[in-house]
């Protein structure tokens, strides 16, 4: 029996919408999706010229459709928030996706796995947000020097069952830090808050943070120019799912190349942008289980 296609609505039609709108067209085209309207506040006529009904809120609860796609990462809460609100909701129907190489099916099998993502940078945080799940991680809005991290994959319940410790204040080093940041240590390790504002804040995001592990599905996520480092991280025996970002071309079955952009400040800026939709050369969906395929959608000149 032939498999119907999903009936699809959409919320927000801002510029994820426009920059996405080929997908849906080509999803559509598949057979593996049916768009029923999209819902926004201000933008009807553009709605309309698309070819899509347009659908005020009010009007979502008289509508049939299997999937909510939210369409935004600014103002996704607020759209979530405003449906819950309204009779006959269900959180089982949203879609917060926003890699356009993910399908629906795809989203549900990496959202329903729930992974954990152990990074020596604020890429998993990007990726988890731009996939509109829940970050079930420490190793959000910190970083750490490639050396600490590759302790930490050594022993990683060792350094999670260590209590962080305030070591001292530091200067902002790149554009994305605050102006002086609190750096944590953790046994022999050294954590850098560069998002938190206090010793206070930092210790107790890392032990909210902590207490979401999820053991049964990790994936290690490192970024390095080096290749002798790469290698390394690919003999570690401590972790099974691995991801390794690198600049140049690797035969690695672990790692990926993603080119370096002109004008990132550092290793950690490049790989961050990785995590991007559209900017990533590889397929976001299929990483998390050991496979490599390409983004066919990749263009790093798309800015959202």
């Amino acid at each position: 029996m032939e498999e119907k296609p999903a009936r699809i609505l959409i919320w927000g039609a801002g510029a994820f919408f426009r920059v996405l709108l080929p997908v849906f067209r080509e999803r559509e085209r598949k057979g593996e999706i049916r768009v029923v309207g999209v819902v926004d506040r201000q933008q009807p006529e553009d709605i309309a010229a698309v070819g899509y009904p347009y659908i005020p809120p009010g009007a979502v609860p008289e509508l049939e459709f299997d999937y909510l796609q939210i369409l935004s990462s600014r103002h996704r809460r607020e759209i979530l928030d405003e449906y819950m609100k309204l009779p006959g909701s269900n959180l089982d129907k949203v879609v917060g996706n926003l890699y356009p190489e993910i399908s629906i099916h795809s989203w549900k099998r990496l959202t329903a796995a729930r992974p954990t993502i152990f990074t020596l940078s604020c890429w998993g945080g990007y990726v988890c947000y731009y996939l509109g799940m829940e970050c079930l991680s420490p190793f959000k809005n910190l970083w750490l020097h490639e050396k600490d991290y590759m302790r930490f994959l050594q022993d990683p319940c060792g350094y999670l069952a260590e209590e962080p410790v305030p070591e001292r204040m530091h200067g902002a080093i790149s554009r994305w830090d605050r102006e002086s940041y609190p750096v944590l240590r953790l046994g022999d390790i050294f954590l850098h808050c560069n998002h938190s504002g206090s010793m206070e804040e930092a210790i107790a995001d890392w032990r909210r943070r902590r207490a979401k592990i999820n053991w049964d599905f990790i994936v290690a996520v490192m970024q390095t120019s080096d290749p002798g480092t790469e290698k390394e991280f690919g003999r570690m025996e401590g972790v099974h799912r691995k991801l390794c970002i690198v600049p140049y071309p690797t035969e690695e079955p672990f790692s990926v190349t993603v080119p370096m952009e002109h004008g990132a400040a550092d290793v950690y800026e490049w790989a961050n942008v990785s995590a991007f939709p559209y900017r990533n050369p590889f397929d976001m969906g299929s990483v998390f289980f050991g496979e490599r395929r390409e983004n066919e959608y990749y263009d790093p000149h798309i800015q959202f």
